[in-house]
């Protein structure tokens, strides 16, 4: 009660915003756990939340086009961040059969250099938020960022000397992960 409601699209975001703002906010995600985000609707219970929300961070899924106009109808006083505003996108890996979808991948929080662009971009908005407590969402900031070195680096040591640089795939998801680390994602469904 009382701490301003955060509400994002996707389960990853929730996690870097819980990360650079600790208990400061009351973070929810709309699309939860064997939820798709490609597809999702969100409940009745949800749209009441977001009626009391003041940030909503994006992310660039499928359900967002439809939606986000009806969250800022619902909620008038509701800001909409791109959590991802200056992360490069690529398009969706071309599927085991070689069928390339011409559509750009939404899955950006599984590579590390773009958790860090989408989290600098949550901590920039909850200072502006919140300036009384820049202080604080800068200095998380900064030690998450030192985490997701530290995670990129270990990734980084463990694949040193693999000798096949391929994976299979069921969901394309992996395209951002592939790329970082010089892989080849091979994706049976499109």
């Amino acid at each position: 009660p009382g701490k301003p409601v955060v509400i994002v699209s996707v389960l990853p975001q929730a996690f870097f915003v819980q990360k650079i703002a600790g208990d400061l906010v009351t973070v929810q995600a709309m699309v939860g756990t064997g939820d798709d985000p490609h597809t999702y609707e969100p409940t009745t219970d949800q749209m009441r939340n977001l009626a009391d929300a003041q940030l909503y961070f994006s992310i660039g899924v499928e359900f967002e086009g439809a939606w986000l106009p009806r969250f800022s109808a619902a909620n008038p006083n509701l800001k909409i961040v791109d959590s991802a505003a200056g992360v490069e996108r690529i398009p969706v890996a071309p599927t085991s059969s070689g069928q390339a979808t011409g559509e750009l991948d939404p899955h950006v929080w599984l590579s590390p250099s773009r958790v860090k662009q989408i989290s600098s971009n949550i901590a920039s908005a909850l200072e502006e938020f919140d300036p009384s407590n820049a202080q604080v969402y800068q200095a998380n900031l900064e030690a998450w960022l030192q985490e997701i070195d530290q995670v990129d680096a270990d990734i980084r040591a463990a694949l040193l000397g693999i000798t096949r640089n391929v994976f299979l795939s069921v969901h394309p998801a992996w395209g951002y992960f592939a790329q970082e680390y010089g892989l080849q994602m091979l994706a049976v469904e499109q």
